[in-house]
Formats: structure tokens, C-alpha cells, sequence
């Protein structure tokens, strides 16, 4: 929770004028580090903790056709908000999310060599 508390502590020194686009980056930051905590904190397959490479997975398929449809802060403040259902979602890291596509027919499956 401490980095949660270091990064608000951060945006709240920056202001909307000329510290605009790095105040965005960090409260997008913020936001997508908080719906990870309320998701486990780590990829539900191999236990992987590694920000830089989980991902949030719609666990019923879809998510192409949603992030299409709503930018990046919007899907990660309706999520820390509770306005979208929490349980359509896993955390999984970037491995385990592309395995998981091509277990599910999700992508276009390539022929095994």
C-alpha cells in the first residue's frame, strides 16, 4: 500500500498546467496499480508479481473488441470505481495471457512446426 501512497503524494504536488501530461501518466499509474491490488496483486496461472508484465484479461474473451471501445483510463478508473463488474476480470501475466489465447481459440492459430 505504501507504493499507492508514495504515487498519490506525488500527483498531488504536480499541477494541471504545465506538470499536465506526467499528472495523466501518474494518476493512469495510480489507478491501474489499485484495480491490480483489488485483482491479487499477481498472474492468477503462475503467480508472477511483475507490474511491468501483468495484464488485466477478460477471463471470458472479448477484451480486444472492448479496449476498442473505451480508452485506457476510463477502463482502469470504472474498475478502482467499482462501475464495472470486477469478476469478468483476472490479472495474468503477458505469457499466460497469450496462452491462454491460443488455448481458447482466441487468435488465429498458427500450425505447429
Amino acid at each position: 500500500m505504501s507504493e499507492l501512497k508514495a504515487l498519490v503524494e506525488r500527483i498531488s504536488k504536480l499541477s494541471w498546467g504545465k506538470d499536465r501530461l506526467e499528472k495523466h501518466r501518474l494518476t493512469l499509474l495510480f489507478a491501474k496499480l489499485a484495480v491490480f491490488k483489488f485483482l491479487g496483486g499477481c498472474c492468477v496461472r503462475c503467480g508472477n508479481t511483475d507490474i511491468r508484465v501483468l495484464q488485466i484479461d477478460h477471463k471470458n474473451g472479448g477484451g480486444s473488441k472492448h479496449i476498442r471501445s473505451v480508452s485506457g483510463m476510463t477502463r482502469y478508473k470504472r474498475l478502482a470505481l467499482g462501475q464495472d463488474d470486477i469478476n469478468k476480470y483476472q490479472l495474468l501475466c503477458a505469457n499466460c495471457n497469450w496462452i491462454k489465447r491460443h488455448e481458447n481459440k482466441e487468435i488465429n492459430q498458427w500450425p505447429l512446426l
